[in-house]
């Protein structure tokens, strides 16, 4: 370990993720038991009154801070609202007073869950300065802080947030609030910082902009959700101070929420140049074993890919499509036989009906026996769809155990 302190280096290998506005002791991320000692977890509110219940419910956490996280160290008012959860920084807009969704039991309405129950003088604080000052790391960070997503993403520049890889953050589409700053912008701000979308999770309820009676409500808006966030693998190499073990926890990160083709890009880019002080304690982290050994298993199977559209269409049969003189489509044998011109053919019958298998593929296992099982049966339901649908687009099947030319 070159000199470094053991505990101080597991530490750092381990996946920090931030939660701020953790009223209620709730964590959006998909935290996996199986892996917890490869865990830190950090959760944050501004109100005092809330810290009890967050130590109650905090599950995992081992840290639960009394803080206003902001865009800058300073002062500000919080409005503890009629609803606690729409406690924010910034003060109700009242222009959207009548915004509203219907609830099974009742209609929400801005106008009564915004109105504040108090408010309170409080000193705000930098994410990053928090954590320089108490030597945390930021790996994932999430945001339920009612408007003020922007503000604390655009702090900085601070050291402590450099290594950040993933950011799941509530974003609007209306306001909500007084300088409530929407979509866009938090979307544009995350891109320049090396950011993609990865996914949108709409908040499932249809808003209107007014109450109408019952017998004249149709379908409302999409007005916000929580929004996933994901580094680019290479600005991940370019930008962090320990990109194999960045890649690693972005790799880890990403099949929690479902994400395999991502997961397998930050583990190229990482294991094109492993660290070895970072496996030097994979068995230890557990997550980092588990990579490995996931990576590895990816990396000994051939790789069967569906057909491409260039396989069904020439350049001039795709064109055609749209003129009178229509070419027509190619039939299943010549396309059939475009795919094996790029394709294995050999290693595709081979592995075809264990692709079709109802039984878990080695993969699946290893994902079920490892606390991903939710991801484990999307994987094997997208196995099992798209090789149907690539046999059947090359007139194959499968008879009994073999692949053969369909009729």
């Amino acid at each position: 370990m070159n000199g470094i302190d053991r505990d101080a280096f597991l530490r750092a290998c381990r996946i920090h993720i931030h939660h701020v506005g953790g009223r209620g002791g709730n964590l959006p991320f998909p935290f996996n038991q199986r892996f917890a000692k490869g865990f830190e977890i950090y959760l944050y509110d501004a109100d005092p009154a809330c810290l009890e219940e967050m130590t109650r419910h905090a599950g995992g956490a081992r840290h639960i801070i009394n803080a206003a996280i902001a865009g800058e160290d300073g002062s500000a008012v919080l409005h503890v609202n009629y609803d606690p959860f729409t406690s924010s920084l910034l003060p109700a807009r009242k222009e959207s007073a009548a915004f509203y969704y219907q609830d099974n039991a009742f209609d929400y309405v801005l106008g009564d869950v915004l109105t504040p129950a108090r408010t309170l003088s409080v000193a705000t604080r930098r994410i990053g300065g928090i954590a320089q000052e108490r030597g945390f790391a930021i790996d994932f960070l999430s945001l339920d802080v009612q408007g003020v997503e922007y503000d604390v993403l655009a702090a900085g520049p601070d050291d402590a947030l450099v290594d950040m890889i993933g950011v799941y953050c509530e974003v609007s589409f209306l306001p909500f609030y007084q300088g409530h700053r929407q979509f866009d912008e938090i979307m544009g701000l995350l891109r320049k910082k090396g950011f993609f979308m990865a996914r949108f999770f709409p908040h499932g309820f249809d808003w209107e902009t007014r109450r109408t009676g019952i017998g004249w409500r149709g379908k409302g808006f999409t007005t916000h959700g929580d929004a996933l966030f994901l580094r680019e693998p290479t600005e991940i190499r370019a930008r962090t101070r320990r990109p194999f073990a960045s890649l690693l926890k972005a790799a880890y990160m990403a099949l929690c929420f479902d994400h395999v083709a991502y997961a397998l890009d930050c583990l190229a880019e990482a294991f094109a140049a492993p660290d070895p002080e970072v496996m030097g304690v994979a068995e230890a982290l557990g997550y980092v074993w588990f990579l490995d050994m996931l990576y590895w298993q990816y990396r000994r199977e051939p790789e069967i890919l569906p057909p491409r559209f260039t396989h069904h269409f020439t350049m001039a049969e795709s064109l055609a499509r749209f003129e009178p003189s229509d070419v027509g489509r190619a039939d299943i044998a010549t396309v059939r036989a475009r795919y094996f011109t790029d394709n294995d053919e050999a290693a595709f019958r081979e592995a075809a009906p264990r692709l079709m298998a109802a039984e878990p593929s080695t993969f699946e296992r290893m994902l079920a026996e490892n606390g991903f099982g939710d991801l484990a049966m999307v994987v094997a339901r997208r196995r099992l769809e798209t090789m149907a649908a690539t046999l059947a687009a090359l007139g194959l099947e499968i008879h009994n155990g073999r692949v053969v030319v369909k009729g």
